[in-house]
């Protein structure tokens, strides 16, 4: 990476965090090993890189050969057509060739030739295909191994699992693909059929490993060498003979398990995919062990399981049996370790150099944890205001978030888990008003899948959308609850949140007259004023420089009024706006806009405000003609708001009133005197 950007690195200088203040600004000299204080000039040999032929000619070729555009699998766009280098086409490859090798294979494809028929003391049904030094060399010429012929260390730890002596096979009665048998005619094909059989394809460091018990079947592909780096398990697990609610229980148990054991687990229905990458070689042997195990004393629990209680009892008898595995002196595994340093030190998520993310509505959008300050500065670009972030893994994420300008609410939740439920409401109460403000909010978890899906479909029930109307809203986007948990959290969050009836449910508030054409002209009227006070030569500003203005009253027009009580929701947090409203509530008479010397809203501050250092019969003969032109719009504001024209006085407010919002209804109470004297009723009288 410092090679590619050109940057200088120097590795193996000790005492350097004892040696440099924070923030003293160094010059690093990367060959000649030395770091000067201050910035150093180089010499002119050394300010440039040079450009040759070849590097130009290089680094045109390498525009064809390394840049990667193909990044999720899982996108539409991810095909041949759209493959534009060769690192494309590599990926591409490399990706769908995995995916055909590890889907689950249907009948056509397990006659196997040169398989060999692996018989033990286990009632299994399985071939073998040695794919090189997979078996002994004195197996070549058999046709019926034993388990003594496997060479394939990865291959004798899954068998090792599945005859480990807890697990108990049933005596006289093959452990086989039964759904396959059934729909054959009883006695045409033998049982020992590799159409009915498990298989398994092995080398020296790689096994492919289907296994076909009963009416389910788990799939693990494995590779493990001397390089930690490229060692990896993949397993799958689907089906079952049992009814779907106790296939889940299932499912439930063994995800437990697995990622006790540090497995990354995701699950849909009775399906579950599990990941185990870059550990040494005696990790990889122990957990291939564990998910023989786990196989052979999970085989029948889709029958047996049906409550909480008993996963939870299954899963902690199993973790007494794994504890008290070894490889080679070690655990056979560990539980998952989260870094709890910076969460930016991670660009997982940025494809492209683009942080993506999806639109639920116009203001509400779901994506991956911002993993640099590229992705925050990308967030803002699109208009991002407000964070829901629900990364429990990460506990520094969601400060990094508020320092860098965001607004933020922190409901902790567990990978793969469910929210609490009262943390839940706070949380869905604060998105609440952040939407109706009008501002743009972000939700997301580690990847914006399954917290994001399950608090995201718990905010479309709370707005009465129903699970109907909430899965449609929902489908194609990639945040969904993923596992067995977080669709029953669903589930109960519906019966508690009812689907609305008496009108179409809506996400979204919609003001019923758009705002933003009045503030552009109020907005380009200020830019006016503060040119034409720039070109008058002030220096000192109000709210910046000096607090002349905050200890007398201030009163706004119609449109400032509005204006500015609009950005102090949209721009502010919760806290600082309740901070603000409490000072403007109290009875001191200096600025509620004023926190401990800096105006809040200095950009949007009223116009008054900007003509209290001039002189004041400038002041006052500026100040007649921007009295006309705020009138002018805050007319039109008001005709639009009420569909009848003001009155000959123009409304006028104090700030204090504007900013806790006692504005509105002094609003209304306006209008309901003109409807009174409308309606020939002395001002006073009548039903509010």
């Amino acid at each position: 990476m410092a090679r590619e950007y050109r940057l200088p690195v120097i590795a193996g200088l000790h005492g350097v965090r004892s040696t440099l203040a924070p923030g003293e600004k160094v010059t690093v000299d990367a060959g000649r090993g030395a770091v000067y204080q201050g910035a150093q000039e180089l010499p002119e040999s050394r300010k440039k890189i040079p450009t040759t032929p070849f590097s130009n000619r290089l680094t045109a070729l390498l525009q064809l050969i390394s840049p990667l555009h193909l990044l999720d699998p899982a996108a539409p766009e991810f095909s041949p057509q759209n493959c534009g280098s060769m690192h494309d086409l590599v990926r591409f490859a490399h990706e769908k060739g995995m995916a055909e090798m590890f889907s689950l294979i249907g009948p056509s494809g397990r006659k196997m030739t040169g398989g060999k028929r692996l018989e033990g003391d286990l009632p299994l049904t399985m071939h073998v295909l040695d794919l090189g030094e997979g078996l002994e060399p004195a197996a070549a010429a058999k046709k019926v191994i034993g388990p003594a012929d496997i060479a394939s260390p990865l291959m004798r730890a899954s068998w090792a699992g599945l005859a480990h002596p807890d697990v108990a096979w049933p005596e006289g009665l093959a452990v086989l693909d039964w759904e396959e048998a059934d729909r054959l005619s009883g006695g045409i094909v033998g049982l020992k059929s590799a159409v009915f059989g498990s298989y398994a394809a092995v080398a020296k460091e790689y096994l492919h490993l289907v296994l076909r018990f009963g009416y389910h079947f788990a799939v693990l592909d494995a590779y493990g060498g001397d390089d930690p780096e490229v060692n990896y398990i993949n397993f799958r697990f689907k089906g079952g003979g049992g009814d779907f609610e106790n296939r889940l229980f299932r499912v439930r148990l063994i995800e437990r398990i697995l990622t006790w054991a540090g497995f990354t687990v995701t699950t849909r229905g009775d399906l579950l995919d599990a990941g185990f990458q870059r550990r040494p070689l005696t990790e990889i042997l122990g957990r291939l062990t564990m998910l023989g195990i786990l196989q052979g004393k999970c085989r029948l629990l889709d029958m047996a399981l049906s409550d909480t209680a008993q996963v939870e009892e299954m899963a902690e008898s199993l973790q007494a049996i794994f504890k008290d595995i070894r490889t080679e002196g070690r655990k056979i595994f560990r539980p998952t370790e989260f870094a709890q340093s910076s969460a930016l030190t991670n660009n997982m998520n940025v494809k492209s150099g683009i942080y993506q993310l999806d639109w639920l509505t116009d203001n509400l959008a779901v994506g991956q944890a911002p993993m640099s300050y590229d992705a925050l500065d990308r967030l803002r670009e699109l208009g991002i205001g407000a964070i829901l972030n629900l990364c429990a893994e990460f506990c520094d994420l969601h400060w990094i978030e508020e320092k860098a300008g965001f607004e933020v609410w922190y409901l902790p939740i567990a990978d793969e888990e469910a929210p609490d439920l009262q943390e839940l409401e706070k949380a869905l109460d604060w998105l609440d008003e952040c939407l109706y403000l009008g501002k743009k909010v972000l939700v997301h978890c580690r990847f914006g899948i399954g917290r994001t899906g399950t608090v995201v479909n718990a905010y479309l029930l709370r707005k009465g959308l129903g699970h109907k109307l909430a899965g449609k809203k929902l489908k194609g986007y990639r945040s969904q609850p993923a596992n067995f948990d977080q669709w029953w959290f669903i589930r109960k969050y519906g019966k508690k949140e009812k689907r609305l009836t008496i009108r179409e449910p809506s996400l979204e508030s919609r003001h019923l007259v758009d705002l933003f054409p009045f503030f552009r002209d109020y907005e380009k009227l200020v830019d006016d004023l503060d040119a034409r006070l720039e070109r008058a030569g002030r220096e000192s500003l109000c709210g910046r420089d000096h607090w002349q203005c905050c200890s007398e009253p201030v009163f706004l027009s119609l449109i400032e009024a509005v204006y500015l009580h609009h950005f102090l929701n949209s721009s502010r947090s919760q806290k600082s706006r309740q901070e603000t409203i409490a000072r403007a509530t109290s009875s001191t008479p200096h600025c509620p806009l004023d926190d401990t010397g800096a105006c809040i809203l200095f950009s949007q501050r009223p116009t008054a405000c900007r003509l209290v250092d001039l002189p004041a019969e400038e002041r006052s003969a500026i100040a007649a003609d921007l009295d006309a032109a705020l009138a002018k719009i805050s007319r039109d504001l008001y005709f639009a708001l009420t569909s009848r024209f003001a009155g000959k006085t123009d409304l006028v407010f104090s700030l204090k009133e504007v900013v806790s919002g006692r504005f509105v209804q002094r609003f209304f109470h306006h209008l309901l005197q003109n409807n009174r004297l409308e309606a020939g009723q002395p001002s006073g009288q009548g039903t509010d």
